[in-house]
């Protein structure tokens, strides 16, 4: 391709892309953020950013900065005034109703220190109340149920082989950290993140009003049947494997598999 071709090819490239940005934004894009004065055969990053580069220091709150930063910003600004408002509305009805009580709640920190855990007290009482597999098994329908992912993944989602479908989709879960790495690896990174994992366990026992035993001794639990699920996981290599993972059933033959569940 000849130098001047790949010239055109790129000067109709901007002018699309800017011709895409007036349409689709309300203000399109700044040709004072390009920097002219490179050549963008050579460096198009700097061509089309450069003069944005430099003028946009990354602020100290981040670890990057774009211009999608700056919309989802933006966005969460636009919502929050829209929160704001709806709390504030005493006459308010319908969803404006809905979202202004939720928002006001959620920012009543007096009520809510308050109120502490007690809140979870039901959920409480009723983990408390498992006696039997079976009572188990009641417990994980009833946290699915109320959106609580309890030892696995289970819920409607796309087929990843037919788009138009929506199926059901199991998987595995019940793990507080990212995956069976942080459970099972001999990295020293890996067993210190560990280690803080169940003394933040601990901690929150302790908030709940247990002795530091107590503590200690639910937050072991904890760490025990998460290390059987976390053994009973797959990798995180074989979860990249998409065709691995792809394995559609019926109902019926989903059921012969979990025969007790």
């Amino acid at each position: 391709m000849s130098n001047s071709l790949f010239r055109f090819l790129t000067a109709g490239f901007v002018l699309y892309s800017l011709t895409l940005g007036a349409i689709g934004q309300t203000k399109a894009f700044d040709i004072s953020r390009m920097d002219t004065s490179a050549d963008a055969c050579d460096d198009f990053f700097q061509y089309a950013n450069g003069t944005w580069v430099k003028n946009t220091p990354i602020p100290p709150s981040e670890a990057r900065w774009g211009s999608f930063n700056s919309l989802a910003e933006n966005n969460r600004n636009v919502s929050h005034e829209i929160l704001e408002k709806a709390a504030k509305q005493p006459n308010a009805t319908g969803d404006m109703k809905l979202i202004g009580d939720f928002y006001a709640s959620c920012m009543d920190e007096a009520s809510i220190e308050k109120a502490g855990a007690h809140p979870l007290d039901p959920v409480f009482a009723k983990i408390d109340a498992i006696k039997s597999t079976d009572d188990l098994k009641r417990e994980i329908a009833a946290l699915h149920k109320i959106g609580y992912p309890a030892a696995f993944r289970f819920g409607g989602g796309p087929d990843q082989r037919n788009s138009n479908m929506v199926i059901l989709n199991a998987g595995q879960g019940g793990l507080s950290l990212a995956n069976r790495d942080y459970y099972t690896s001999d990295s020293p990174s890996m067993k210190a993140t560990g280690e803080k994992f169940g003394q933040h366990m601990t901690n929150m026992f302790k908030l709940l009003g247990e002795t530091p035993g107590q503590a200690s001794a639910d937050a072991q639990a904890v760490m025990a049947v998460q290390m059987r699920l976390a053994n009973a996981s797959m990798t995180p290599e074989q979860l990249r494997n998409r065709d691995k993972n792809y394995n559609k059933i019926t109902l019926a033959d989903a059921q012969a598999i979990i025969t007790n569940f």
